[in-house]
């Protein structure tokens, strides 16, 4: 009679055994990574989305700049070239935004956050808060023209600035970057907060982890080319 060749009981659980300390160590940062890449891309969408609404914005009225189009009609703005469906005013808790937020290491929170501006929820998901500046009797190159806060899934979790909350700042040739990086620095590499546009995002990204309305993870993401390496 031929020997009939097959694995034992114990070497089937050895081998499960394995696959499952295997997949115990490499399923969570699988996880942990596919959710990183789909906060950024919620992100970079938006901030597409943004760039070409502004420039539709400036087309239409025939302008070179934002400032030129007259005092900014935000929610004309949100409207006209995003599809709300939810409209919040000026009370970003009130169905928007999340109640809280917190930081990545788990430090500083915020409770019913107030981020000014005008709040709307868009048909993706995104909640946006635009508040825009009136810089009159400023050069237009140095100018900002609105902060844009934005949570990538509205009062969706996880809630935590630098994952699903972002802030950008919008200048008046409908460029988007971080706070202090104007039209001067960005395209001519003059008059920059930190030396060049790329050295104002590396300083800015230091409070990524640590402050909740900072523009430092936004500003980390583009010099990484939009890949979430924090």
């Amino acid at each position: 009679m031929k020997n009939k060749l097959g694995f034992t009981l114990t070497e089937i659980l050895v081998a499960l055994g394995v696959i499952g300390v295997v997949s115990a160590m490499t399923v969570p940062v699988l996880s942990n990574n596919w959710q990183k890449k789909s906060h950024t891309t919620k992100l970079h969408k938006v901030y597409n989305d943004f760039e070409q609404s502004f420039e539709r914005y400036k087309t239409d009225r025939r302008v070179e700049n934002l400032y030129e189009a007259g005092g900014a009609d935000v929610r004309g703005f949100l409207h006209n070239y995003f599809k709300v469906v939810k409209d919040c005013g000026n009370n970003a808790s009130s169905g928007c935004f999340a109640s809280s937020y917190r930081t990545i290491n788990g430090g500083a929170s915020v409770s019913n956050p107030n981020f000014g501006g005008y709040n709307v929820l868009l048909s993706n998901g995104a909640a946006i808060a635009f508040f825009s500046y009136n810089n009159s009797g400023t050069n237009v190159n140095d100018m900002t023209y609105a902060r844009i806060i934005v949570d990538i899934n509205g009062v969706q979790g996880p809630n935590i600035a630098g994952r699903d909350l972002y802030v950008m700042y919008a200048f008046p040739d409908g460029g988007l970057d971080v706070i202090g990086n104007s039209i001067n620095c960005r395209k001519n590499g003059t008059g920059c907060t930190n030396g060049s546009a790329k050295g104002r995002r590396d300083t800015l990204a230091a409070e990524c982890l640590t402050t909740i309305q900072t523009s430092g993870c936004f500003g980390k993401l583009i010099n990484d080319n939009w890949v979430m390496n924090y």
